[in-house]
């Protein structure tokens, strides 16, 4: 068991990829049954890929950047497979293949694998949208609420292939380091008025003796 330990967290990410294609078919005939069946052993398999790679510490950089790929394959995936049903979620279909290349771009030249607040906000927005979307397909009540929710996940879409890439260009590091070199600059400043009053004292103590020898050397006389 020790020996494939590591390796469990991977392969459930790529059980999960392996899922996405399947339900894709299962979605463009319909069967929408076993897309929800699937569906949740997706999700199933990214909770439990993160959970044991840090319950057993064999978190790497490979296996972040992997889970990024399969997410973001997921999350195309599950909209396409109610494309056909629903033509109205092509517009955030075509924006996640975006804003997937997007990020995927970002995680692997800044060598970053964090998700960005606005991209958590998306992906919850995403599934809300795919779980009504499945909804109206047992009900038409739901049709209004699918539209509103189309809405609100396309704008969160554009917001977060913005927010990509204002962090690519322009990176925290590069604020951080022009901060810290402020900070070590003002910290210079300091020490040197610090440096400057001390000698200033001792100029002033040297001259304060002086005097009082002088006096002392007087009064003898």
């Amino acid at each position: 068991m020790k020996t494939i330990q590591p390796y469990i967290p991977n392969i459930l990410t790529i059980l999960r990829m392996i899922l996405t294609p399947i339900i894709i078919v299962f979605g463009i005939f319909k069967q929408i049954y076993v897309v929800i069946i699937l569906a949740i052993i997706a999700v199933i398999t990214d909770f439990l890929d993160g959970y044991l790679a840090r319950k057993w510490d064999v978190v790497s950089s490979f296996g972040a950047k992997l889970d990024t790929v399969a997410d973001k394959l997921f999350a195309i995936g599950i909209v396409g497979c109610l494309i056909t049903q629903f033509t109205i979620l092509w517009v955030p279909f075509i924006l996640e293949i975006i804003l997937g290349a997007t990020n995927l771009f970002y995680h692997f030249k800044s060598k970053k694998t964090e998700t960005l607040m606005i991209g958590k906000f998306k992906m919850s927005f995403l599934f809300a949208t795919v779980i009504v979307g499945i909804l109206t397909t047992f009900s038409s009540h739901f049709t209004s609420i699918l539209f509103g929710m189309v809405y609100a996940t396309v704008n969160l879409q554009i917001l977060s292939i913005f927010q990509y890439g204002f962090n690519f260009f322009c990176p925290k590091e590069d604020i951080s380091i022009e901060s810290n070199a402020m900070h070590q600059q003002i910290m210079k400043e300091e020490d040197d008025e610090e440096l400057a009053q001390t000698i200033i004292l001792e100029d002033l103590q040297k001259i304060a003796q002086e005097y009082q020898y002088n006096n002392e050397t007087d009064d003898i006389s």
